[in-house]
């Protein structure tokens, strides 16, 4: 049986995506993520208060939101909300597109992929302590 000092939290998960490119993501309930969707809600709510909320703005916002999860990526590319979206419209990808944004939520939403055993010290015999 292990211990539950066996384990630590992480701040990221890994997506893999294709050719060894992978994504790492925030948690869901992250303050991380959370703060770095809220400019996008406040925008709903003022487009909608203004009666311009229609689909372009729904995608764009819906978008935007997926990219708050996205921590880095393995891409040399800066990883931009607009180098985001142009990553998942690019036509050679445009029809993975949804499952890349599934696999991020999916990831971001399950607390399992937060949590790793400890890996042992080789040199002192200890494990590397994590914090929450």
């Amino acid at each position: 049986m292990a211990s539950f000092r066996d384990y630590q939290a992480t701040k990221t998960a890994r997506v893999e995506l294709f050719h060894g490119e992978h994504l790492t993501v925030r948690q869901l309930s992250s303050a991380e993520f959370l703060a770095a969707a809220l400019p996008f809600h406040r925008e709903r709510l003022e487009l909608e208060q203004a009666g311009k909320f229609d689909e372009a703005a729904e995608t764009r916002i819906n978008l935007s939101t997926v990219f708050a999860l996205v921590d880095s990526w393995s891409f040399d590319d800066e990883l931009t909300l607009d180098g985001f979206i142009e990553f998942l419209n690019h036509p050679d990808r445009r029809d993975a597109a949804p499952q890349v944004i599934r696999d991020i939520d999916a990831t971001a939403s399950d607390k399992e992929c937060f949590i790793k055993k400890k890996s042992p010290s080789l040199s002192t015999g200890s494990s590397e302590s994590g914090s929450l």
